[in-house]
């Protein structure tokens, strides 16, 4: 597990503390998923546009949250938006 990425920080350009975390930290899937989200997509037409399940969309959001230390889906696109994954 890649736990220690959430243990490294560094301040953005206001001096705020984002988690960093670079795009091999989060898997293909994911990135894709992400993407989508971040495209305002449901988690069933993310699942109908990847041909996987919406369960597994929402597993792969929660891992993300999870990672990235996001509160909600919303609060995963901010954080993304921020360290240039989106």
């Amino acid at each position: 597990m890649r736990s220690s990425i959430l243990n490294q920080h560094e301040p953005d350009h206001r001096g705020q503390i984002f988690p960093r975390i670079r795009e091999d930290h989060l898997s293909d899937r994911e990135l894709q998923v992400l993407d989508l989200v971040g495209r305002g997509l449901t988690a069933d037409e993310i699942g109908s546009q990847l041909f996987i399940s919406t369960s597994t969309v929402v597993s792969h959001r929660k891992n993300m949250q999870r990672k990235m230390r996001a509160r909600n889906s919303t609060h995963l696109v901010f954080l993304a938006c921020k360290m240039g994954l989106l």
